[in-house]
């Protein structure tokens, strides 16, 4: 959320000098914030995923469980 929050600052910023330049700048900013706010919000589900696939094979989603299981993994 403060990513798009202030990538929205940074575009109103430039709207508000009323150059065309800064416009642009401005837009480049809040489009390249809004990706990196995509990719954390996929990285916590991808994550989230994973222990609950290695929770499911052990027979306990527990954080710590999961992360004993993918150390001690065998092959």
């Amino acid at each position: 959320i403060a990513l798009i929050i202030f990538g929205m600052w940074d575009l109103g910023k430039a709207v508000m000098q009323q150059d065309e330049k800064e416009i642009n700048k401005g837009r480049q900013t809040f489009v390249k914030r809004v990706i990196a706010a995509v990719l954390v919000f996929f990285v916590i589900t991808i994550v989230q995923i994973v222990i609950n696939f290695v929770g499911e094979t052990t027979g306990d989603s527990n954080i710590f469980n999961c992360v004993s299981s993918f150390i001690s993994y065998k092959g």
